[in-house]
């Protein structure tokens, strides 16, 4: 019995209404391209059903089409264009009679050129596209405006494009998940894919996001389909979900609301816990380490600069964690990071030196020297490195000194008699970088230049030191400061204070932590500051924040199709009107996610089971005692017992 094989077709030979059409067999040169056709489009055509009154048409993958004429049982190839909703047979060649004698219908639409030799050639889409775009006396019909609307709402460029389905599908992280509607899904198991009958039992069972179906069919057959592969035992997705979840700096219960809410089977909260304990955690310290050390190796033999800067868990003095960072301002790398718990010092503020300490001793352990370190105004560490670390140049950030400075003109300035300051605010700012950019790192220089601006903001230009004598400016009009006001002494007294100079001696003449200030918003969105977690995962999630800057250091500008730099203009609320350029960066990258899923995966078949893998794992796990063990302990039931609501009076 022969079957039909066009897409929807179930006749069969032996309902003797129908008559079959065979792929012919000689060596015509017709036949030769119809079945270097057939092989293009991947289908093993043998047989084509047509009668009297009915012609079939089989649709290809890319637009060719067989047709099957039963008047003269010839076989023939069509090219078939659809491109904004129109439909355009070129070519009809009987592939075993030759040319066809019959008239066929042509549908209105684009033609394609003849060539030289007065034959059809055929346009790949792009040439189809450019001939349309090119062509002045073409104008779009109605059905192709809706397909052109219809195409912009849709914004997968992929949606409409057909792909192979035999590719190699062994990397489980590489291959594509769906998302499948039971109903649709429990079709393809109504029949029975041996013999084709009926299946009554049809039972399924679901584990996380995997889902097992058993069928039986009338005659027996028994068929158990697994939607996923497992490692180990452990469905595949459910823990390519749990690693997902901390990958992407999540949160584990917002993730999982989702899923629950439009009723797609995902894993469970205890299960998550369950999986992160046991394999994404390791996954994430194993492959943090791994990078710690390459970015440790690439810096030894060289005179390393750095900044250092502390990140607490929560506002003010109360924060339990206390994550401390190093980086080479050079390159952008880190090489260090560091999770010091409250308890584990005197006190909050003291959390920010231990962090310091162990990041330094890390990175000195892994045979890197440090020329020039450059961290905030933090009195601990001053004192730490001046009297510890006296080979190493302490500088202070310029950006942290010119926030206070602003921020006290600011205060300044709305004192009565001292409304001119705030004219004065910006270019005091600006001069604070000016000096700290332009001395070379003399710190002599520097204070010269920094207290030059008293004298410069009542119109006097000349006599400011021995090293720099005078302005460099050309000759401008301001708002001058008359000197001798009020407004002229409390600047005295504020932009001469002595421990202010004192600091600004030391600014950095080059690097800025700036890149640590724009790490510490990586961290806070792989661990937000509203979201309590435990020592192990607060760590591993510092150094998930560490992995993704590495792999984006050094990110470029982005730029126009014609080649300019691209730039937001924003006019934020701290400007007060005025506007900021910002430059736009290339999207972010990460690789580091294909390492960290071939980790998790790697982890899962070395060990059989959680217990295992938690006690390879233990010393991830080594903590502080949390910050309830110093705590007065009572019963719960004592104190429900004693509980009362200030509104209720019970």
């Amino acid at each position: 019995m022969v079957h039909c094989v066009a897409f929807g077709c179930r006749n069969k030979s032996d309902g003797g209404t129908k008559g079959f059409f065979l792929f012919p067999k000689d060596d015509s040169e017709e036949v030769d391209k119809c079945r270097e056709i057939i092989e293009k489009c991947e289908r093993n055509v043998k047989a084509i059903c047509a009668d009297e009154n009915f012609t079939f048409v089989l649709f290809f993958r890319d637009s060719l089409v067989a047709t099957r004429p039963t008047e003269n049982k010839s076989f023939q190839v069509r090219v078939q264009v659809r491109e904004f909703g129109t439909s355009t047979n070129i070519e009809t060649k009987d592939m075993i009679c030759g040319p066809d004698i019959r008239e066929h219908p042509v549908e209105k639409g684009f033609q394609f050129p003849e060539s030289d030799d007065g034959s059809n050639e055929v346009l790949s889409d792009e040439e189809f596209n450019d001939s349309i775009e090119n062509d002045p006396d073409w104008e779009p019909s109605e059905e192709d405006l809706a397909d052109q609307e219809e195409d912009e709402e849709d914004d997968d460029e992929n949606s409409t494009v057909w792909h192979d389905c035999m590719e190699d599908t062994s990397d489980p992280v590489a291959e594509k998940k769906f998302i499948v509607f039971e109903s649709c899904l429990l079709q393809l198991f109504k029949l029975c894919h041996i013999c084709s009958a009926v299946c009554y039992n049809i039972k399924k069972k679901v584990v996380g996001s995997m889902i097992i179906i058993e069928s039986v069919c009338e005659t027996g057959h028994l068929k158990t389909w697994r939607s996923q592969t497992e490692l180990n035992g452990t469905p595949t997705g459910n823990l390519l979900a749990a690693g997902g979840i901390v990958f992407s700096g999540a949160s584990p219960s917002k993730v999982l609301n989702f899923f629950r809410f439009i009723n797609i089977s995902m894993i469970s909260m205890s299960t998550f816990t369950r999986h992160q304990k046991s394999f994404v955690v390791p996954a994430i310290a194993n492959t943090w380490k791994a990078k710690q050390t390459e970015n440790l190796m690439a810096c030894r033999g060289q005179d390393v600069r750095v900044g250092l800067d502390a990140r607490c868990c929560s506002p003010g003095h109360t924060a339990k964690y206390g994550s401390y960072t190093l980086m080479d301002l050079d390159t952008g790398l880190v090489l260090a990071t560091e999770l010091v718990q409250s308890n584990e010092v005197k006190n909050s503020n003291a959390m920010e030196l231990e962090g310091l300490k162990r990041a330094i001793s890390t990175v000195q352990d892994g045979g890197v020297k440090l020329s020039d370190i450059t961290t905030d105004r933090h009195v601990q560490v001053r004192k730490y490195l001046r009297e510890n670390e006296k080979e190493i140049n302490h500088w202070f950030d310029t950006w942290h000194v010119a926030k206070s400075v602003k921020t006290k003109l600011a205060t300044l300035s709305k004192k009565r008699g001292c409304e001119k300051v705030g004219k004065w605010l910006q270019s005091i700012s600006n001069h604070l970088y000016f000096c700290a950019a332009t001395s070379g790192g003399d710190g002599e220089m520097v204070e010269q230049k920094w207290l030059s601006v008293l004298n410069h903001i009542t119109n006097k230009h000349e006599g400011h030191g021995r090293k720099f004598p005078k302005c460099t400016h050309t000759l401008i009009e301001r708002d001058w400061i008359n000197a001798g006001s009020k407004a002229h002494k409390e600047l005295q007294l504020l932009l001469g204070n002595k421990r202010l100079v004192s600091d600004i001696r030391k600014l950095s003449p080059v690097d800025q932590t700036s890149g640590l200030e724009a790490h510490h918003k990586v961290v806070c969105q792989f661990a937000p500051k509203f979201v309590s977690f435990s020592y192990a995962v607060m760590k591993q999630r510092v150094n998930l924040a560490a992995l993704h800057t590495c792999s984006n250091a050094g990110r470029a500008q982005a730029v126009t199709r014609e080649g300019l730099l691209r730039y937001n203009l924003g006019y934020p609320k701290y400007k007060g009107g005025k506007h900021t350029v910002k430059p736009i960066m290339e999207e972010c990258n990460y690789d580091y996610i294909d390492k960290l899923n071939s980790e998790l995966i790697r982890l899962r078949m070395k060990f059989s089971s959680h217990k295992k893998a938690q006690e390879a794992a233990y010393q991830l796990y080594v903590a502080p005692p949390p910050l309830s063990s110093g705590a007065n302990h009572v019963s719960k039931s004592e104190a429900i017992s004693a509980f009362k609501s200030r509104y209720s009076g019970h």
